[in-house]
């Protein structure tokens, strides 16, 4: 998978190959491209009702002058991106490819952050290197200060999990298995599946 980015006011490519874990900061400007014949996972956190996410054109690929953007409240990717994307094929602008009238509609609520990205993570590479800290207890992958979403590696054990306000997500790895308990069920949890576990559960 390629993540097209624009990193500090400049495009960039970041190569995400097999085996490799890349999380993107918010408000970084993107785009993942994935090859034809290959499986690419991309994941989306819920949107809160106040948070907006923004389709943006550029005049060429060579530049981040902007062509044409829309910001909307992010529910469904499947559902959402299309009528944008084909509201900028309908345009004037795509026409001319040079900014117009109905360009920007309304004012950015946020700009984007200019910020260095990290290179993407080989997780077989991480485990082998953690193998001791992974016996006394979960190692974080990424976490504050630089992302908003903690996202940690749990070795063999049994461990207490709490969501709070967030969602949880649990991805059990190639070659694993877990057996999960709440107050109300128990279920195992076969290797290459994932569990998303609403706000307010332990």
């Amino acid at each position: 998978m390629i993540l097209k980015v624009i990193e500090r006011g400049q495009p960039r490519d970041i190569i995400i190959k097999e085996g490799e874990i890349f999380l993107l900061p918010s408000r970084v400007e993107h785009s993942p491209q994935r090859y034809a014949n290959t499986i690419g996972f991309v994941l989306e956190r819920t949107r809160e009702n106040t948070e907006f996410d923004c389709v943006r054109y550029f005049v060429d690929s060579t530049t981040t002058q902007r062509l044409f953007e829309r910001w909307f409240h992010l529910n469904d990717v499947v559902r959402d991106l299309p009528p944008l994307i084909q509201a900028f094929h309908s345009s004037e602008e795509f026409k001319s490819g040079i900014p117009g009238p109905k360009s920007f509609l309304v004012n950015a609520p946020y700009e984007a952050v200019a910020r260095n990205l990290s290179k993407p993570i080989n997780l077989y590479d991480f485990i082998q290197q953690h193998k001791e800290k992974l016996r006394n207890g979960p190692v974080e992958i990424y976490g504050a200060p630089d992302y908003s979403t903690n996202v940690f590696l749990y070795g063999q054990g049994r461990y207490s999990m709490q969501t709070d306000e967030f969602e949880l997500l649990i991805w059990i790895m190639e070659d694993s298995r877990a057996i999960l308990e709440s107050s109300t069920v128990g279920r195992l949890c076969e290797a290459m599946t994932m569990t998303l576990c609403p706000p307010n559960s332990k």
